[in-house]
């Protein structure tokens, strides 16, 4: 596929995995969310903070979850330590 909207709308999944460039995130989830997609966005979860904002509004507004994986750096201790004076959504 190389439209986003039709493979959504032809396949109909569950999960959208957002593996691209992350400038294509925010569009993404906003396109997974009007097909009531469910998203795992790679890291960085986008590229600036009112994206990122935005994509956790689209997904609370469309019941849909978000989750922004991280592959390595969750193992760390420097990041489990950062992690401990971070909100929780």
């Amino acid at each position: 596929f190389t439209d986003l909207a039709q493979m959504l709308t032809e396949t109909k999944p569950t999960l959208l995995y957002a593996i691209t460039p992350p400038d294509s995130h925010h569009a993404a989830v906003e396109s997974a969310g009007r097909h009531g997609v469910h998203v795992i966005s790679e890291t960085p979860m986008a590229t600036t903070v009112p994206l990122a904002d935005a994509m956790i509004a689209s997904a609370q507004a469309h019941g849909t979850t978000l989750e922004v994986a991280e592959k390595v750096s969750r193992w760390f201790p420097s990041y489990r330590r950062w992690t401990r004076h971070c909100p929780r959504w």
